[in-house]
């Protein structure tokens, strides 16, 4: 990117730049991102304050203008003695200092021998975050289901070229009802100053599951103070999941009308059909089959989608329960005991 475009080429020689190609011996607790990305940078001075973050898992996020003008506003930053507005940016440190030192990592790569089988990539380090956490006998945070929420969460569009600006807001939304508008110029949330969309992001990942969000805007020539109600479920909104990760080992997908109808099952009650049930897989494991129809999991038969019976199951039971599943399987009801692992 930097060395196909000549502005970003001169934007460059003001950087100190450096590349990590993996992840190994690197300290997590300072660069902590959206680990399930291709490419990510991260802007920081030497002496450990984060000015930004750039990079995103949707190619569609991404693009030379922006990036090319987050350099320029980082420059504007460092220029400025005032930096508490990048505190919060650096995240609470992490219970391990490297990502080989989580103990699920620790134990993959103790042995890897010679690259590229020794390498850490980002991804591995999400995988052992999540399952070292759940290994430690804790249940999952919103968080880890619905990872890094989009501004759509809120009802927010923001301009690729400049992702500060809001080019929309959805009515009804949470950001909408805060008082946000058009042409909008996001300056600060949660007290952090936003530079980037995915500055943005690393706001609303650590934000609260309910509660409220302070947005700071300049709309003219004025500065407008915004509070953002977060609902209960609001990061839902505009998903983002990973549960390859998270989920039980095979794809969940809710039934349509007309296959409820064929099934003998009534809307508004839990019908979410099983796929891709892997053959060493938890979920073969505890008992599921391709085609098996989930209608009630310890006795909840809410609608519920795939992420909705993920969270439940993964933010109400540690590892080691054992949770009991009730399927449809050829005109039958079967009930499975999945033990989370």
């Amino acid at each position: 990117m930097a060395r196909d475009d000549k502005d970003l080429a001169e934007l460059r020689k003001k950087f100190v730049c450096v590349r990590v190609v993996q992840m190994k011996g690197v300290d997590v607790s300072l660069f902590q991102f959206n680990w399930n990305v291709m490419l990510y940078a991260v802007f920081m001075n030497a002496d450990g304050t984060i000015y930004a973050r750039y990079g995103s898992p949707d190619p569609k996020a991404l693009s030379t203008a922006a990036f090319r003008g987050t350099m320029e506003r980082v420059l504007e930053a460092h220029a400025k003695e005032d930096r508490s507005a990048f505190k919060g940016k650096r995240g609470e440190p992490l219970p391990w200092a490297t990502p080989e030192a989580m103990p699920v990592l620790a134990a993959r790569f103790k042995d890897a021998g010679a690259p590229p089988k020794s390498c850490i990539h980002c991804h591995h380090v999400w995988v052992g975050l999540i399952q070292s956490t759940v290994a430690d006998g804790k249940t999952m945070p919103a968080q880890f289901i619905w990872p890094y929420p989009k501004p759509e969460s809120l009802g927010l569009s923001l301009d690729l070229a400049d992702p500060r600006r809001v080019t929309a807001v959805a009515d009804g939304s949470a950001a909408a009802k805060a008082g946000a508008k058009p042409e909008d110029a996001i300056e600060r949330a949660g007290g952090q100053a936003i530079l980037t969309m995915q500055d943005l992001e690393w706001v609303l990942h650590h934000a609260p599951d309910k509660g409220e969000l302070a947005v700071d805007v300049r709309r003219g020539s004025e500065s407008v103070s915004l509070r953002v109600e977060l609902a209960e479920g609001w990061r839902r909104s505009a998903r983002r999941g990973v549960f390859g990760v998270v989920g039980f080992g095979m794809r969940l997908q809710a039934l349509t009308a007309d296959e409820r109808a064929k099934a003998g099952i009534a809307e508004g009650r839990m019908a979410l059909r099983a796929s891709n049930v892997g053959g060493r897989g938890p979920a073969a494991a505890a008992g599921f089959r391709n085609g098996d129809v989930i209608v009630s999991v310890e006795g909840r038969t809410d609608a519920w989608e795939d992420d909705q019976l993920v969270a439940f199951v993964r933010m109400n039971y540690a590892k080691g329960a054992k949770v009991k599943f009730e399927v449809r399987r050829s005109g039958e009801t079967v009930e499975i005991v999945y033990e989370i692992k």
